[in-house]
C-alpha cells in the first residue's frame, strides 16, 4: 500500500466477508489468503494510529505503508508503538502458521485434505484478530452500516 494511499475499510469489510463465506463453503485456503490479509491492513492501521496519537513523523509512517514490509517486521513496529499491547504474540503466532501452511503446501503436499484443520483453525484465529485489532484502534463503530 503506497504512503498517499488509505485503507478503505468498505473494502476490508468486503474482504472479511468473502473469507468467511468461502469458509462456510470448504475453501479454506482461499479463506486463510483473504483473512490474513485483512489482518495485515489493520495491523497496519492500527500502528499509524497509535503512533500519530505519540507524535511520530509522516516519514517514518510512511515506512509502515511500504508493500514490502514483511509481517513480522509490522508486529515489530506494533511493539514499538505500543509496548504494553495484547496481540503481538498472537500475531507473531499466526504469522508462525501462515509459514508453516505455506511450507506444507510447497514442499510436503499431499492433499489440501491434510491441511484442512490446519487451514481451518488458521482462519479462526485471523478473524478474531481481525476484529480485535479493529477494536484496539476503535474503528469498529466508523465502519458501522447507517454512519
Amino acid at each position: 500500500m503506497s504512503p498517499d494511499r488509505k485503507p478503505n475499510l468498505a473494502v476490508v469489510d468486503a474482504l472479511k466477508e468473502a473469507s468467511l463465506k468461502a469458509f462456510r463453503e470448504g475453501h479454506s485456503l482461499e479463506s486463510a489468503v483473504i483473512i490474513f490479509q485483512t489482518v495485515d491492513v489493520l495491523l497496519r492501521m492500527s500502528i499509524k494510529a497509535f503512533a500519530r496519537s505519540r507524535g511520530v513523523s509522516n516519514v517514518s509512517l510512511n515506512k509502515v505503508a511500504e508493500d514490502e514490509q514483511s509481517f513480522s517486521r509490522l508486529v515489530l513496529y506494533f511493539d514499538l508503538v505500543c509496548p504494553s499491547n495484547i496481540l503481538s504474540d498472537r500475531l507473531r503466532h499466526l504469522n508462525s502458521q501462515r509459514n508453516a501452511v505455506l511450507h506444507r503446501l510447497f514442499y510436503n503436499f499431499d492433499s489440501i485434505e491434510s491441511l484442512r484443520s490446519e487451514l481451518s483453525e488458521f482462519c479462526v484465529e485471523a478473524a478474531k484478530l481481525n476484529q480485535e485489532l479493529r477494536r484496539f484502534v476503535g474503528v469498529e463503530e466508523a465502519v458501522q452500516p447507517g454512519r
